[in-house]
């Protein structure tokens, strides 16, 4: 039997798995990352990057003007014949493929000297041991970063607390040019449609629904405004429409012993907010500060306050989106003060946000 010997061996080899692995090699940490599946690995999500998550990849170390995406220069909620945007001040966001980021991330982390298992299976993880296939991996620090329905988490008993509001995700590219630098957030009837520009010629389209049965497809006639823009639009060769379950999830704690959690495994908001792979960035890098410094309670201090906006935000545009008398009080709303927007926005994303105004 093979044996490898390590600092961090991370659960999951996602955005969240890999930026962990990145920022604890930045901190001379040896790292064994295990992913069952094949790379790149793709996700059902609207493959937005807000600005905060564009400096978290540099800070590890990734040029995002070296990423083929587009850049996003802030956001759009559409409700009918109304619409209000607001554009980000300080920086800008990204569009990119996940696909495409999730290559860039293997390539920072096998470039800092990450061990990188994948196409493997773990079949146990305990007492600093674990079993990977026909390999023995000792470990100083287990992290689960395997995502919404985290193994790792549940071997930890890491439980969630409180009710859980769950909601069923798809997504599909379409050959068209991009139409606008924003993110389009289009509401609806307990559903929302959110379009991000992620190549000159591809736009991604993700639905975010209660009913599992919907498809992009049969939504987009309920939008008609978005309809038009796809009207003859092509879906990416081999492309096929890609589902996921979001979750608002809230967890007792994030830590035990020596084991911790990052990303979607720590607790989860709903895909509606764009703030996914944020969190996940920015949860990475506090993590391998915490590991470095062998205290990784200050890591869960720092993800209970990082936690609080995003599940505020979430809960509340989640319940916008089920209240349609309310959806349409609050449009209006915006509408008439058009600041408003632009505060809310700001809040959600914690950057400053230039003011607000109607789209002609």
């Amino acid at each position: 039997m093979n044996e490898i010997e390590t600092d961090v061996f991370v659960v999951g080899g996602g955005p969240a798995g890999l930026a962990t692995a990145i920022a604890c090699r930045m901190r001379s940490l040896r790292v064994v990352v295990v992913d069952y599946q094949k790379p790149p690995i793709g996700k059902a999500c609207g493959e937005g990057i807000l600005p905060d998550g564009v400096c978290a990849l540099r800070e590890l170390g990734i040029d995002p003007m070296r990423i083929d995406g587009c850049e996003v220069h802030g956001i759009r909620f559409v409700h009918g014949d109304e619409s209000v945007e607001a554009k980000f001040r300080a920086n800008h966001g990204l569009g990119v493929e996940r696909r495409r980021l999730h290559q860039h991330l293997i390539e920072r982390a096998g470039e800092l000297g990450a061990v990188l298992l994948w196409r493997s299976r773990l079949r146990r993880a305990d007492g600093g041991v674990a079993l990977v296939d026909d390999t023995s991996v000792r470990y100083r620090w287990l992290i689960g970063a395997d995502g919404v329905n985290s193994w790792v988490r549940r071997h930890s008993r890491l439980a969630s607390r409180g009710k859980q509001d769950i909601r069923f995700g798809f997504r599909c590219h379409y050959r068209v040019a991009p139409w606008t630098e924003f993110v389009e957030v289009h509401w609806g009837d307990k559903e929302q449609l959110y379009v991000t520009p992620i190549a000159r010629e591809t736009v991604c389209v993700a639905l975010v629904t209660r009913n599992s049965h919907d498809r992009i497809e049969s939504t987009l006639p309920r939008f008609p405004a978005l309809a038009y823009r796809l009207n003859g639009a092509q879906k990416v060769e081999e492309e096929r429409v890609r589902g996921t379950v979001t979750v608002i999830r809230k967890l007792r704690s994030v830590v035990t012993g020596s084991t911790a959690l990052v990303g979607d495994a720590a607790g989860s908001i709903d895909a509606v907010t764009g703030q996914g792979i944020n969190l996940a960035f920015r949860q990475a890098i506090h993590l391998a500060d915490a590991i470095a410094r062998n205290d990784v309670t200050c890591y869960a201090k720092h993800h209970t306050q990082q936690m609080r906006r995003p599940l505020l935000m979430s809960r509340l545009m989640v319940f916008l989106g089920d209240h349609a008398l309310l959806r349409t009080i609050a449009f209006r709303v915006m509408q008439l003060h058009r600041v408003v927007f632009g505060q809310l926005l700001a809040f959600h994303v914690g950057v400053f946000i230039s003011r607000a105004r109607d789209r002609p």
